[in-house]
């Protein structure tokens, strides 16, 4: 008899931006576009947004000045939200700590991802005068909304951090790439939380104002692609037919897959949330639904984008709609074990390390998860040390990692329970990054079967090989589209056929789907 561990990564009910996922729902905010000065059709603090379970992404809409700012400071327009705010002094650049506790709350109480949006239609510095201004650029852009470095450097937002850059450029950009990219190295090199790096190009193909950071030179974790004001919008779309002679989703799809520097990057389906939203391209719901279904049939789809909250807002019903549509509506990939077993690899698992200097432990040592102190990144703080010298010396430590567990938010966490394995057979979905990579790595350090699915096989199966040295347990890539408690339980379904009989366990503190039997 053999058990099974259920498990979905990145914070299970919580509403960030889960790139594996089809129902993300992306809202810019900030520009107040409805165009009502007050009342409730007004655009509302970003707060208010962010209380809304059905939005999950909220783009800050716009950094429009980044070098001809007064002072040589960035400039941020935010309509009627940066009334409340005030001039640093000799600049154009606002201090604005009502937005400022916002973002926090967006963060750590209602789970949002915040983005900071650059560019914009009123955008007009044209770029950069060579590739080192743009990194200097770059530089200044994230030292100002990004992790607080030093007192000197002024700060719109004081210490609240953003999850990252959206870049929406309306005309051509010159250094656009050198610029992008060293904010991407920037995030890269904090590891305490999660960055994002995103674009929101046209629908045409090539889209001209971004193609130098589209064409393979920029890893982007995901696009925002506007499908509408162009021929290409969603207006174009034919409902009933497989072929699109307009609607070009597929085109970028393809761009995703065999162009793009990540090509794993997502793709989200970019639309006006009113009649008054864009010039053409607006459809109810209704109309949206058949879209959302011809959309899913790629695996570089991941939800909907929409401009704007204001917009939106004005516009009742349509953010719920949009969302129930992006739940609701089937396509043609499969979860089925079978489709996915041509492509099953089998690997010794191993986490990736960071190195210390031996402790009471001795030896070489693992620090297992995220060590921050950031709400919005994880409720439990997993930092406990374990030997990884061989299984033996894996087991015989359990005692002693489990009194370096931390307790964080009020949720306790043990890690005995973590790494006192009584399965011998992991599912896990999303168990290519985060913290589904996080379970993975401790399942298999100590002698666990573990399956990790989801939508991009290469993804997994690189997953796999990175982590394979000196390990007991095993890590089997599946390629499977994973979107729901029903599609997990037919692929546990399909999985039990392959293993034999297995009886599904809970996870510690984060059960998902229970015991099934």
């Amino acid at each position: 008899m053999k058990s099974i561990l259920l498990l979905a990564a990145a914070g299970g009910a919580t509403a960030r931006f889960l790139l594996n996922s089809v129902d993300n729902v992306v809202t810019y905010w900030g520009q107040n576009s409805y165009g009502q000065g007050s009342g409730e059709l007004a655009q509302q603090r970003l707060a208010t947004y962010s209380a809304n379970a059905d939005i999950d992404v909220i783009p800050m809409a716009f950094l429009y000045q980044i070098t001809t700012g007064i002072g040589g400071e960035p400039v941020v327009n935010l309509a009627n939200q940066q009334n409340n705010c005030a001039l640093y002094s000799g600049t154009g650049l606002l201090n604005c700590p009502e937005i400022a506790k916002d973002i926090v709350t967006c963060q750590s109480k209602y789970k949002k991802t915040i983005l900071l949006s650059v560019g914009g239609a009123t955008y007009t510095e044209g770029g950069f005068s060579s590739p080192d201004i743009a990194k200097q650029a770059a530089e200044k852009v994230c030292a100002t909304f990004g992790p607080k470095q030093d007192e000197s450097t002024l700060r719109p937002f004081g210490p609240a951090v953003i999850d990252g850059f959206d870049l929406d450029f309306e005309t051509t950009m010159n250094n656009a790439a050198p610029f992008a990219n060293r904010l991407r190295e920037l995030m890269n090199e904090d590891t305490t939380m999660q960055y994002f790096l995103t674009a929101a190009p046209q629908c045409p193909y090539p889209d001209l104002a971004d193609n130098e950071m589209l064409n393979g030179s920029t890893y982007f974790d995901a696009i925002f692609i506007q499908f509408y004001n162009n021929y290409c919008g969603v207006n174009s779309f034919v409902p009933g037919s497989t072929e699109q002679a307009n609607f070009n989703f597929e085109t970028w799809n393809n761009w995703a897959r065999t162009v793009s520097a990540n090509p794993d990057v997502k793709i989200l389906l970019g639309v006006p949330a009113n009649t008054g939203a864009a010039g053409t391209g607006y459809l109810p719901v209704s109309s949206l639904g058949p879209i959302i279904a011809y959309c899913k049939r790629f695996p570089s789809f991941a939800g909907v984008m929409m401009w704007d909250a204001s917009q939106a807002y004005a516009n009742i019903g349509f953010v719920t709609g949009v969302k129930e549509a992006l739940l609701s509506t089937t396509s043609t990939p499969t979860s089925s074990l079978t489709n996915a077993t041509a492509s099953l690899g089998t690997y010794t698992a191993t986490p990736r390390r960071r190195m210390r200097r031996a402790g009471r432990m001795g030896g070489r040592q693992l620090s297992i998860g995220l060590e921050t102190d950031r709400p919005s990144t994880l409720k439990a703080r997993y930092n406990g040390s374990l030997a990884t010298q061989n299984a033996s010396k894996v087991q015989g430590k359990q005692n002693m990692a489990s009194d370096d567990a931390r307790v964080q938010n009020n949720k306790d966490f043990q890690l005995n329970e973590l790494f006192n394995v009584k399965y011998k057979v992991a599912l896990i979905t999303g168990g290519g990054s985060g913290i589904g990579l996080m379970y993975t790595q401790a399942l298999a350090v100590n002698g666990a079967e573990v399956y990790i699915c989801g939508r991009t096989g290469e993804k997994l199966d690189t997953v796999a090989k990175i982590y394979s040295q000196d390990i007991p347990g095993s890590i089997i890539p599946i390629t499977a589209d994973i979107t729901s408690k029903q599609e997990t339980q037919k692929l546990y379904d399909e999985l039990e056929k392959r293993e034999g009989h297995l009886d599904p366990e809970e996870v510690p503190h984060e059960p998902l789907y229970g015991k099934t039997s």
